[in-house]
């Protein structure tokens, strides 16, 4: 199923979008999340509800442009592909500050969307979406951007999701085969946190979504040192 998001301000071009759509992933199962405003939008990502493959932005939002949003979302969620908008072309010169895999010029949007949007599946073919467990004979399909993180303890493992916990009989070292290493690392021998989801961090303590707190040994320090540098910005 493909997760795609749609802000823009432009009620007409979100329909425009939406209806293309519909013939350019006419055999793909696919579930589309609007948002009118960068307000929203932002809350959605505080609250951590950013599970879409693809997000196509406008740039102006009143007197204000989205590309600050977009950037922090390059951030924290680099594996979504960015699909940016606009009605005027000089915008194109703003979009270098970011990352995105195509700038469509709202005029040529027929023509330019189902280019943008088979550029986003091709690149999200590189990126491991999903991974796959053989539990007995089950096979346990998990979204590794809904993974919070996942616990050891006596032979079997926990993985814990936004919204369910999952028990396989499993080491870590065989689920980190499974899992992007820009993404997920230990923060003690008996866990591995997903970074995108990590809400505070300390040289002894993580929290991550819904409130949980993990332990950080040790041993792992440097991994954390070196997640709070790289998400750090210098002080002007």
């Amino acid at each position: 199923m493909l997760n795609i998001c749609i802000c823009e301000e432009d009620i007409q071009c979100v329909e425009s979008v939406k209806k293309q759509l519909l013939g350019i992933l006419e055999n793909v199962p696919y579930v589309v999340t609007v948002f009118n405003d960068l307000d929203s939008m932002q809350q959605a990502m505080m609250d951590l509800q950013m599970n879409y493959d693809i997000m196509i932005f406008g740039i102006q939002f009143g007197n204000r442009t989205s590309l600050k949003l977009i950037e922090s979302i390059n951030e924290r969620y680099p594996n979504i592909q960015i699909i940016i908008m606009s009605k005027y072309i000089g915008m194109l010169l703003n979009v270098y500050d970011v990352e995105c895999c195509y700038f469509i010029y709202k005029e040529e949007l027929g023509k330019r969307l189902p280019k943008a949007i088979a550029k986003a599946r091709k690149n999200l073919e590189l990126f491991p979406r999903f991974i796959t467990i053989k539990q007995g004979k089950e096979h346990i399909i998990i979204r590794a951007s809904d993974i919070v993180y996942i616990e050891h303890l006596a032979k079997k493992c926990t993985i814990h999701t936004l919204t369910d916990e999952i028990e396989i009989i499993s080491t870590l070292k065989d689920l980190e085969d499974y899992l992007d290493p820009d993404h997920f690392f230990h923060t003690h021998k008996s866990y591995i946190v997903n970074s995108d989801h990590i809400k505070k961090v300390t040289l002894a303590k993580i929290e991550v979504a819904n409130d949980i707190v993990l332990p950080v040994s040790r041993n792992y320090r440097q991994s954390i040192r070196s997640f709070i540098e790289l998400h750090t910005k210098p002080e002007k």
